[in-house]
């Protein structure tokens, strides 16, 4: 609940639990513009997908709003979407009021959206069912990987390796953020209607942002697609990133080949960034 970034009242945290038995955060990330929230529901899915630990069975809501809670169609829509590619259709979901009481229990999160359904049918693809389950995150270590902006690019590369697509052969990118504590890399979320995306920038600054770091010095991208250009970050995510940090970091795009690399300036990647505030 604590590193929800809205004013108290209106904040929500989530827990995903897998089949595994293990637990995974999620927070209300909002944004000035409303346009780029993540609900506390999907950014807990994203943390386990990050994990490479995909079917989960149940997703437990805890709202500062209690029983009038609001759960978005696009929250149903991003779990529907995460179910039918997990090999457990039916995550069950469970609302709680900051008092821990119980105020609203659904056991099959499909009834929520019933006309809600993606053309492609439910399918475990084999990257889903191939995984074993390990944290995104490394702590910096420059004898290991050497000076910082190789680690990023290192980071960002493997970011791609946890991809959540919708096929197997699908192309995938990875984000890294470095923080004062560490380096949290992730892969994008690719959802059925696209509205529901999830880039591997958001992503990695999600996974940073749950584990209470809000000061990012440094980004990185790197794409599969992009061997012998740099690849960039798109105007969302250059906005995004200006919400969620506290800072100025440095942006570093890479390409897929060695030796392909550009870096600026947050704010010299997005000027005259918008902002609600005066």
């Amino acid at each position: 609940m604590d590193v929800c970034n809205v004013k108290p009242g209106k904040r929500q945290a989530a827990v995903a639990i897998s089949e595994s038995g293990e637990l995974y955060r999620g927070a209300f990330i909002n944004s000035q513009s409303s346009l780029l929230d993540t609900t506390a529901p999907m950014s807990a899915l994203y943390n386990a997908s990050q994990h490479q630990d995909y079917p989960i069975e149940k997703i437990v809501v805890m709202s500062e709003a209690g029983a009038a809670s609001p759960l978005a169609p696009v929250t149903s829509q991003f779990i529907i979407d995460y179910a039918r590619r997990s090999g457990r259709p039916d995550i069950s979901l469970e609302i709680r009021d900051e008092k821990n009481d119980v105020v609203h229990e659904i056991e099959d999160a499909r009834v929520l959206s019933p006309f809600y359904a993606p053309l492609a049918e439910a399918v475990t693809l084999d990257y889903v069912r191939n995984a074993a389950s390990q944290p995104p995150q490394i702590v910096r270590n420059k004898q290991r990987y050497g000076d910082k902006i190789s680690l990023l690019r290192a980071a960002a590369k493997t970011g791609s390796d946890r991809a959540f697509v919708r096929y197997d052969d699908a192309t995938r990118y990875g984000s890294a953020v470095e923080t004062p504590g560490a380096i949290y890399y992730g892969g994008q979320y690719s959802s059925y209607d696209g509205r529901t995306n999830i880039h591997a920038e958001m992503g990695a600054a999600i996974l940073a942002r749950l584990d209470g770091e809000t000061i990012i010095t440094a980004i990185g991208i790197a794409s599969r697609k992009f061997a012998e250009v740099p690849a960039q970050m798109c105007g969302c995510c250059r906005q995004f990133m200006h919400e969620v940090t506290d800072n100025d970091p440095a942006v570093h795009m890479f390409g897929w080949d060695e030796g392909v690399h550009e870096s600026m300036q947050l704010s010299e990647y997005l000027p005259k960034t918008w902002s609600s505030k005066v």
